[in-house]
């Protein structure tokens, strides 16, 4: 668990890398109109929570993870809720809870290299036609449902992630998954449960409060 925690610590750079160099890569416009209800969905312009199941998997030693979580975005602001951890940021610092060592890891991350990655494929959603090439690539029949199936690439190969791939259900406006691919040979797939648009979210909610958490080793880093 520890290293789960750690690899969710790793920062999601918002620009990705190229995964195909021989893929001639453009703006399709046959996926503008999925990204675009998408890209409203997730904009930031009003809170929303995701309940999702997430699977990480290895491609150096074949290993797969699997867990529930819970995320709430309000701009740039953000809370991940999972099982042994939690993350909340307020836009300048970063909070890492590990409730099994109770000890809580602050930091300030750089704005422009803040996200963690499971928020990291909502906000590329949000921005996809500032800073990447897309296409629609087809579609995908799951359990008798067909999804569109949409990938996303980096207009500059300066990340740490070589493709977000897509699932998306035009009938329920909504992901079925997101699929982040990075180069050193994890993969982290988010399965979307539910999407709740407008919750209870005031900013007190994206700010560690230690009175809550008496007991916990608050650790600067």
């Amino acid at each position: 668990m520890k290293t789960l925690f750690m690899f969710l610590l790793l920062p999601a750079s918002l620009v990705l890398f190229a995964q195909n160099t021989n893929l001639k890569l453009a703006q399709d416009p046959a996926a503008e109109p999925y990204l675009d209800k998408l890209s409203s969905l997730f904009s930031g312009s009003k809170p929303y929570q995701i309940q999702f199941r997430y699977e990480i998997h290895s491609l150096i030693d074949k290993t797969k993870t699997i867990q529930q979580g819970n995320i709430i975005l309000k701009g740039n602001k953000y809370k991940i809720t999972l099982p042994d951890n939690e993350l909340i940021y307020n836009g300048l610092k970063l909070w890492s809870f590990n409730r099994v060592n109770q000890e809580v890891y602050i930091s300030e991350p750089d704005p422009e290299n803040s996200d963690q990655m499971l928020a990291a494929p909502f906000k590329m959603i949000a921005s996809y036609k500032a800073h990447y090439k897309y296409r629609l690539k087809g579609e995908k029949s799951i359990d008798g449902i067909i999804y569109k199936d949409i990938e996303l690439y980096p207009e500059e190969a300066n990340g740490e992630y070589s493709m977000l791939k897509i699932l998306y259900d035009p009938a329920l406006n909504k992901p079925y998954s997101l699929s982040l691919k990075q180069k050193n040979g994890y993969e982290i797939v988010v399965f979307i449960k539910e999407i709740k648009l407008n919750p209870e979210a005031p900013d007190t909610l994206f700010e560690w409060i230690s009175a809550d958490h008496p007991g916990v080793l608050e650790i600067e880093m």
